[in-house]
């Protein structure tokens, strides 16, 4: 063996890379093959990286069941493996060459931290989104009311906790030739939660209102009286809500 194949064999083993020998014997003139198996074709910080991509890719995997996210599972699923793989198939790692094994290393720590993101912003934004219950507002007793007699109430369930809810209340005339009454129609109200009283509000006909809701509420009911600052009690107005939106401060 010549000196630059000697030099040649110690560069192969010394980078690890699968390598093949030929050899032709002298007297029988056939060739055979040697091959070498790498042991170790990567550094140590690769091989924390791939350990970082296994248990990454668990996370998700348990996440994704968990919280019964498709998505989360199979790229859990997906990068686990492929973290494995390339963490333990020395053959396979030689065969593909050390910069396709670090690419895929690298898409595979990328794809779990875009997965990641993607979750974190979701719940977030899933707790703090403004939810729409104008189509599950109950308002009883709200039509042909005349000012100063209470019994109008308003129901509606609260699907997900926040804050409070935001409402806007519509007031108009139930029979405008009996008089004209809605521009001086003031609207109180008292809000009951889980069975004890939450608070007390006023408002303005098409103005927003806040209405504070208790931790862990179900429901929120509200009783509401109509009040003319004419003192007025002659006319009737039609209620009606015009905004029901749920959402924190």
């Amino acid at each position: 063996m010549t000196g630059d194949e000697s030099y040649a064999r110690w560069d192969d083993l010394h980078n690890n890379v699968l390598v093949g020998r030929h050899s032709t014997s002298e007297t029988t003139g056939e060739t055979t093959s040697e091959t070498t198996t790498p042991t170790r074709p990567f550094s140590t910080g690769f091989h924390i990286l791939v350990l970082i991509a296994i248990a990454w890719g668990v996370v998700l995997c348990v996440a994704g069941t968990l919280l019964s996210s498709t998505l989360g599972t199979v790229i859990g699923v997906v990068s686990g493996i492929g973290g494995l793989v390339l963490g333990t198939g020395y053959r396979i790692q030689a065969r593909i060459g050390r910069p396709i094994a670090r690419v895929a290393l690298v898409l595979i720590l990328i794809l779990e931290l875009l997965v990641t993101c993607w979750w974190i912003g979701s719940t977030i934004y899933a707790s703090w989104r403004e939810v729409d219950l104008l189509a599950e507002v109950k308002l009883d007793h709200g039509s042909d009311v005349r000012p100063g007699v209470s019994g109008i109430t308003l129901y509606t369930p609260i699907p997900v906790e926040r804050d409070g809810i935001e409402l806007i209340f519509r007031v108009s005339d139930h029979n405008p030739k009996l008089g004209i009454c809605a521009p001086f129609i003031e609207i109180s109200a008292k809000s009951t939660a889980n069975g004890r009283s939450a608070t007390s509000v006023h408002a303005l006909p098409d103005k927003k209102v806040w209405v504070d809701i208790p931790p862990h509420s179900k429901d929120i009911h509200l009783e509401i009286t109509l009040e003319s600052s004419r003192n007025d009690t002659n006319c009737s107005v039609d209620l009606s809500v015009s905004r029901a939106t749920l959402r924190n401060k």
